[in-house]
C-alpha cells in the first residue's frame, strides 16, 4: 500500500508551477482538466514548452448533463495562452498508448514528456 507524503518543498498545487521550473520540468500532461481552471494557472506562471491537457468531456453519473459548456471553457482558456499548449479531447487510456510508444497521434512532434499531472 502506498503512502501520501507532503512535499516539503511546496504547500499546495498552486505553487506546482514553480516547482516544476526549478525542477526544469518542460513538457506536461494534465489528465482531468474539466473547465481548465488549473491549467489556466499552471501555464501561466510556468516556463514550459509543451503542455497537453487531456479530458474525456464525458457526462457520468454523478454529472448526468452534456459537459460542453466544460470544454468550451476549456478551450477559451487554451486559446488565451502564450506557451504551446493543446487540449485533447480522449480517454487518458488512449492518450497514456500515445505516450508510451511515441508512435505519433497526440504526441507526433514530442519525444519527451517530463511529468504528467493527474487531477
Amino acid at each position: 500500500m502506498m503512502t501520501a507524503v507532503l512535499s516539503p518543498e511546496i504547500l499546495d498545487r498552486s505553487e506546482f508551477s514553480l516547482l516544476c521550473n526549478w525542477r526544469k520540468l518542460y513538457r506536461a500532461v494534465e489528465v482531468g482538466v474539466d473547465r481548465g481552471v488549473f491549467s489556466e494557472q499552471f501555464m501561466s506562471r510556468w516556463r514550459g514548452h509543451n503542455y497537453f491537457g487531456v479530458d474525456t468531456y464525458a457526462s457520468y453519473p454523478e454529472f448526468p448533463w452534456s459537459r460542453e459548456s466544460d470544454y468550451l471553457m476549456a478551450v477559451s482558456r487554451y486559446e488565451r495562452s502564450k506557451i504551446n499548449c493543446k487540449l485533447v479531447k480522449a480517454e487518458s487510456v488512449e492518450v497514456a498508448k500515445s505516450i508510451a510508444n511515441y508512435s505519433g497521434g497526440y504526441f507526433a512532434d514530442i519525444k519527451l514528456i517530463d511529468f504528467i499531472y493527474i487531477d
